[in-house]
């Protein structure tokens, strides 16, 4: 019997550095270091992370394509991505608004707003 892939893939560890930056005196650059795991078909590209300016105007997705990836394989593999923030962008905390999963076998699960949160919240406690 062939199984079946019905789950979309996780995000299960997340970062970015630096947490703080300062565009006063130029653009800056943000490296963010996922992985994502699936249980059996592998996460598809891209997949990515979207965070919205305080005012919401504005947005930045690093997004995570099979170039990125630094170790793993495609089922349980770590990316890295870099984004560079222009000087004299939108000052304040910017805050994460989505996150967009994929795997090979076309599932796909869109995480918005207070759901993307309580995403990572759960994530955070061992339980997503």
């Amino acid at each position: 019997m062939v199984a079946s892939d019905l789950e979309p893939p996780e995000l299960t560890e997340f970062s970015f550095a630096p947490t703080a930056v300062n565009i006063s005196d130029g653009p800056q650059v943000i490296t963010f270091t996922a992985r994502f795991t699936d249980n059996l078909s592998g996460t598809d590209y891209p997949t990515e992370i979207r965070f919205s300016s305080p005012s919401g105007a504005h947005d930045i997705y690093p997004t995570f394509d099979a170039i990125d990836r630094i170790s793993g394989e495609q089922t349980n593999g770590v990316f890295r991505e870099t984004f560079t923030l222009p000087q004299y962008s939108e000052t304040g905390v910017w805050t994460l608004s989505s996150i967009t999963l994929a795997d090979t076998a076309g599932n796909r699960v869109n995480h918005r707003g207070a759901d993307a949160l309580a995403y990572f919240a759960a994530r955070d406690k061992g339980q997503a």
